[in-house]
């Protein structure tokens, strides 16, 4: 809750992003994006490494503000004034991300089960893909309820049962 600071000014909304966080989950500043747009360079953040801790910075101007896919509404309350008064207040709610751009490819796997008939009837071959620490293949993966850390090392193996000699 404390690796974004939101800074809303008169004509300027700056977001900083721990980066942190950021390095260690495998990415740099320049993989971070307003909204998905990671092809407009004005929609990146930059890192500012006079700070500590070190931040990557999101500059957005409320006179472009949608250029970066951020999203205003305005909506239209009543509130008092500064006289005491009731009179019609305006609202604007700025939303928007920042993200990191896909992987290129993403790897899953669920239990694969072949049914094989031969002359003799039926019988079913299972696929298996089992997960090892090793390279070795002898100790396998545990994985935690909360997944894997990025840049986990995984060797895979494909096991194949109840076969004929075919």
């Amino acid at each position: 809750e404390r690796d974004i600071s939101v800074y809303c000014g008169v004509q300027t909304i700056t977001l900083k992003v721990n980066f942190c966080p950021v390095l260690f989950s495998g990415y740099t500043d320049s993989d971070l994006a307003l909204n998905g747009r990671h092809g407009d360079a004005h929609c990146r953040g930059f890192i500012n490494n006079n700070t500590f801790p070190t931040v990557v910075i999101f500059s957005i101007s409320l006179a472009t503000l949608e250029s970066c896919g951020n999203a205003l509404v305005v909506s239209t309350a009543q509130g008092p004034n500064a006289y005491g008064n009731l009179s019609l207040v305006q609202i604007g709610h700025i939303s928007g991300y920042i993200d990191t751009p896909d992987p290129p490819t993403i790897i899953s796997y669920l239990p694969a089960a072949i049914s094989v008939k031969d002359s003799n009837g039926t019988f079913i071959s299972t696929l298996n893909l089992l997960l090892y620490n090793d390279s070795s293949y002898i100790q396998q993966l545990a994985i935690p309820v909360a997944g894997l850390t990025l840049k986990t090392r995984v060797f895979a193996a494909v096991k194949a049962t109840n076969l004929d000699r075919r």
